[in-house]
């Protein structure tokens, strides 16, 4: 199962990285790679593995249909945004259904288990679904209404835990006094490694100069215990006014940041826009990137008029 995450995490960059839009030339930035060549920036890198669009792939990957989920008469499952599956260890299916505020579990061939949380405020309740995530032993969904993680059991399939988030444990730290949890990755020891980010009215009023995310370790208690281990810029918003409202937009173009971890706890960090991915161990420290000179191919609104 991680090997398959990992995989599909260097699928997301690379099939967001093919995303262009109208423009009237390519970035120098860009020019650069498509003439072959390596970005300023990343010369000099230390450990910097670079493949070339020609080198010959470890392995490929195929998407194979195995079956429905949520189509028995048991349940109807409505799926929606990205986070919202996970596979356990034995191949059982985890949905998050934002509609109905619980958790649905499927065997491996789709047959209906039964449905865990449900919307309200009490242990195992949501009043909000964010990305679901399963580890060897638990499966995890935060909710930001109530800025907590809720805990369930892979054994049991009942509520064990939850974690709060309470933004008084970070009051101390002045970047993050503009900040707040928006995601989370469950790490060895119990611990998370935790994604803050400035809220989007912060965004616009510094006029996209504090825009990034910061990661850092916090515990069952909803603790910082560690010092700032990554920080990422964040992602660029446009702001535009519609009949005396504002609203905040994302386009693919303008790039995603990424981050996985992998089962030993080392982080990748990526950004859609580019094929370059730099790995550090648990503690923050840079080791070793990863970078593919990937042509992007300008195409205009008009080709598909």
């Amino acid at each position: 199962m991680k090997i398959y995450i990992a995989c599909f995490f260097l699928l997301i960059v690379f099939i967001s990285s093919c995303n262009e839009v109208e423009r009237t030339q390519l970035s120098e930035f860009q020019e650069m790679i498509n003439n072959g060549e390596i970005p300023e920036h990343l010369q000099g890198l230390e450990n910097l593995k670079i493949w070339s669009p020609d080198s010959k792939p470890s392995f490929s990957l195929r998407f194979i249909e195995h079956g429905y989920f949520g189509s028995s008469t048991e349940v109807h499952v409505t799926v929606s945004g990205n986070g919202a599956i996970g596979v356990d260890n034995e191949g059982r299916v985890f949905i998050a259904d934002r509609e109905s505020f619980s958790v649905h579990a499927f065997q491996s061939d789709g047959g209906y288990i039964t449905s865990i949380g449900r919307r309200g405020r009490g242990p195992g309740e949501f009043l909000s679904m964010g990305n679901l995530k399963i580890d060897s032993k638990n499966i995890y969904v935060y909710d930001s209404l109530q800025l907590r993680i809720i805990i369930f059991s892979l054994e049991s399939l009942s509520h064990t835990q939850s974690v709060d988030l309470n933004p008084q444990n970070w009051r101390h730290i002045e970047e993050l006094r503009t900040k707040g949890p928006t995601d989370y990755y469950p790490v060895n020891g119990g611990n998370f490694l935790i994604k803050f980010a400035n809220s989007i009215l912060e965004i616009e009023s510094s006029k996209g100069e504090n825009n990034s995310f910061s990661y850092y370790l916090v515990n069952q208690r909803g603790e910082i215990i560690s010092d700032l281990i990554l920080n990422q810029e964040g992602r660029p918003h446009e702001f535009i006014s519609f009949q005396n409202n504002r609203f905040s937009v994302t386009l693919p173009y303008m790039g995603e940041p990424l981050i996985e971890l992998s089962h030993e706890g080392s982080i990748f960090s990526a950004n859609s826009h580019l094929f370059f991915i730099k790995k550090y161990s648990p503690g923050g420290d840079y080791s070793e990137a990863f970078f593919l000179s990937l042509r992007k191919n300008h195409f205009a609104q008009r080709g598909f008029n």
